[in-house]
């Protein structure tokens, strides 16, 4: 199901451009609940996003509708922004067609993001959707490499609905598509890098082996602060791995851009840790 022409007209757009100028609480429900529908008939399209961006996303998937009606993880962002500086090293580990990098790979034109994405198909699709916004985009960079504790060879397993595109795959030693698994720190020596500004990690369950492949970063808080997808057993694991490396934890309770110490750890969220010794206002 694809539609190869930029939307741009359609009843809603007018309604569009003005939620893409404001952030307000629950933003993104709101909109799904006027636009959602609608937005959905479209399938597989290129169309404006909240990035300033035309980007080709396939809009029966919620995820990509909200990239449409402005920034994809609010709190987040607007925190982002002001925490990663211009020349900044950003790691996008599992960034499937790029819903994260239209945003990141904008806050660090003089840096460099590393875009970690394994599967063919979401790799293709990014690299497609980047050749087309080179000029905001000059900083992203896509590894078709997985995150892990050693190098070796493993396998992506797809799990998610068609309309997902990806984006719950898993890295498993049995599987149907064949990736390589590098150890990022070892990776990062490579290209003559010694810290990360940021680095989002959202690969779907692998997220532990990934942050054993960069032990040295973590335990020399060279790594400055990680936004991780924190979802039941897998996220109380990821909480108590950077305690013990002295990584305070914090959420985005709502829109606005100051993270909050997290108290009370729920099953399903995304959280940001910091090193004990960094503000978390640096830029």
């Amino acid at each position: 199901m694809e539609n190869k022409n930029v939307s741009t007209s359609g009843w809603y757009e007018p309604l569009l451009k003005i939620m893409r100028s404001v952030e307000f609480p629950h933003k993104l429900g709101l909109c799904d609940r006027l636009l959602g529908a609608s937005l959905s008939r479209l399938g597989i399209t290129e169309i404006m996003t909240g990035a300033g961006l035309i980007w080709k996303l396939d809009l029966r998937n919620s995820t990509s509708r909200w990239i449409v009606y402005g920034l994809y993880d609010p709190g987040f962002l607007l925190w982002a922004k002001h925490f990663v500086p211009e020349n900044g090293i950003i790691i996008d580990s599992g960034a499937n067609i790029g819903q994260m990098a239209i945003y990141l790979g904008q806050m660090n034109p003089r840096g460099r993001l590393f875009a970690f994405e394994p599967g063919q198909h979401q790799a293709d699709w990014l690299a497609g959707q980047l050749a087309k916004n080179r000029r905001l985009l000059q900083s992203v960079e896509i590894h078709r490499l997985g995150l892990g504790e050693k190098e070796e060879n493993l396998f992506l397993q797809d799990e998610g609905a068609e309309e997902t595109h990806g984006g719950q795959s898993q890295i498993r030693t049995t599987g149907s598509e064949p990736v390589h698994v590098v150890r990022l720190d070892q990776f990062l020596e490579t290209q003559g890098v010694d810290h990360v500004d940021l680095w989002k990690l959202d690969v779907e369950g692998h997220e532990i082996p990934a942050l054993r492949g960069a032990m040295p970063l973590l335990e020399s808080h060279r790594v400055h602060a990680i936004y991780a997808e924190l979802h039941e057993e897998n996220g109380m694991a990821i909480r108590k791995f950077l305690k013990d490396l002295d990584y305070n934890a914090y959420v985005f309770s709502s829109w606005r851009r100051n993270p909050q110490p997290e108290t009370n750890p729920a099953l399903h969220d995304n959280g940001l840790f910091v090193p004990a010794s960094l503000s978390l206002t640096r830029v």
